[in-house]
């Protein structure tokens, strides 16, 4: 029997602690095109400078399938809490260092250089950390609310964007011109602070029965990334593909929408950053909570479907809303690019993979699947996107149809899938039961 009390650590577990693991690795993203390539990277070229700010967010990313190929095997081998753990301690530390890291113009290029370094070990931390607590979740779940409880992560995720979105645009108002100075790198000091609250809630969270049932039965995989590779490349090749088109929206919408606004629409970044605030407290309370549920009742597979469609119409009409400068417009589009088109992908996506692998290779199907998807909609579509906007000078046209082309490959990659919703996770064996004709869309 799964207790309340049980139910109310994993929520804590993994919605607090995603919460601080996003928060940290958000902030960067946040600051990354309209200050950090002014306190990083000053000498080069503006446009150079940017591309340059952003790249380092990006190494955030590359950093995630090494994070995903260190919690696959020592997750599958050891258990999934130890790697909750560490990924999380390695984020708070390193974030909290970004906070202290001196600029360019005191020690020089050292300053990019150990910018880079520390957006690396987050990028890797996350990889660990995002991938663990969506399958702790999923395997703590009773088999009828999967859905919901896989939720729980991705609503930790939104808060962690409230939290960073929202501390930023407090501190840029309330320190003014001194946030360039010193007000960012308070948020990142407050990690440390995080780091201790989330280590005393998720060093009392249960090992999963999924994973004690196959130590006790020695039926762990020896090489449980070789094995996933060899028995399941189709449902990992499937699984990035979904998470590169959801995270190459992401990415758009959080961190281009509001260099975008400043430096082409000459609005204050605060409008961005607000707008974003309201949406992820939509998202966390609302939507994602919300199409969990469905997701148990109707399968995964409708709601990624929705999400691919609407995502793949979603480019021109979101642009077009910003544009208008119009202070509700530019707060309807946000909210439905974060509150709406995310979660059917983001919602859905910690049951669907997690259900997808068995249960000796459950960790490193699900961080593999996930995270290198994750790493290239982090490094393509930012980048790309950026560059386009520069040389066309604010065009927004080659990125939505870029989105239809993100669109498309989520259905065409759901569309590969069964459904997963009655797979059962197989607590008592290393190997899941087969999907009847009957379970598929």
């Amino acid at each position: 029997m799964r207790s309340p009390r049980l139910r109310q650590l994993v929520f804590l577990s993994t919605t607090i602690g995603t919460m601080i693991e996003q928060y940290d690795f958000l902030l960067y993203g946040a600051l990354a095109a309209t200050l950090f390539n002014k306190l990083f990277f000053p000498s080069l070229d503006p446009l150079v400078g940017t591309l340059a700010s952003l790249g380092t967010f990006a190494v955030g990313t590359t950093g995630r399938p090494i994070g995903a190929f260190l919690a696959g095997h020592f997750g599958d081998r050891t258990g999934r809490k130890s790697m909750l753990l560490i990924g999380f301690t390695v984020m708070g530390i390193s974030s909290a260092a970004v906070g202290l890291l001196p600029t360019y113009a005191t020690i020089g290029v050292w300053a990019p250089t150990l910018l880079i370094v520390l957006r690396f070990l987050q990028g890797i931390s996350l990889g660990i950390e995002q991938s663990s607590a969506a399958v702790l979740a999923v395997e703590h779940a009773p088999p009828e609310s999967r859905g919901v409880w896989g939720s729980f992560p991705a609503i930790g995720s939104f808060a962690g964007l409230l939290l960073a979105y929202g501390s930023i645009s407090l501190l840029s108002k309330v320190s003014g011109d001194a946030f360039e100075i010193w007000g960012w790198r308070i948020p990142f000091l407050a990690s440390i602070v995080l780091l201790l609250i989330g280590l005393l809630i998720r060093s009392s969270l249960p090992e999963s029965k999924a994973f004690m049932d196959i130590a006790t039965n020695r039926t762990k995989a020896r090489f449980p990334l070789i094995d996933v590779f060899r028995q399941r490349p189709l449902e990992i090749l499937i699984a990035n593909t979904i998470t590169f088109s959801n995270f190459g929206w992401v990415t758009l919408v959080l961190v281009i929408t509001g260099p975008y606004m400043t430096n082409y629409l000459k609005l204050p970044q605060s409008e961005a950053l607000d707008a974003i605030a309201i949406a992820a407290v939509i998202a966390m309370t609302i939507s994602v909570p919300i199409i969990g549920h469905l997701s148990d009742r109707l399968g995964r597979r409708p709601i990624l479907l929705t999400g691919g469609l609407l995502l793949a119409l979603s480019g021109w009409p979101y642009f077009a809303l910003i544009k208008t400068k119009d202070t509700l417009s530019i707060t309807v589009a946000i909210v439905w690019g974060v509150a709406v088109v995310i979660p059917l992908s983001f919602g859905v996506t910690s049951a669907f993979f997690a259900e997808m692998f068995e249960t000796n290779i459950r960790l490193s199907g699900f961080a593999v699947g996930q995270q290198i998807g994750i790493m290239a909609g982090g490094f393509v579509v930012p980048m790309f996107a950026t560059y386009v906007l520069a040389k066309t000078n604010g065009e927004t046209w080659p990125i939505s149809l870029f989105c239809v082309g993100m669109g498309g490959v989520m259905i065409v990659a759901t569309l590969l899938a069964n459904e997963t919703r009655v797979r059962k996770l197989s607590d008592s064996s290393a190997t899941a039961l087969p999907l009847q004709s009957t379970e598929l869309l």
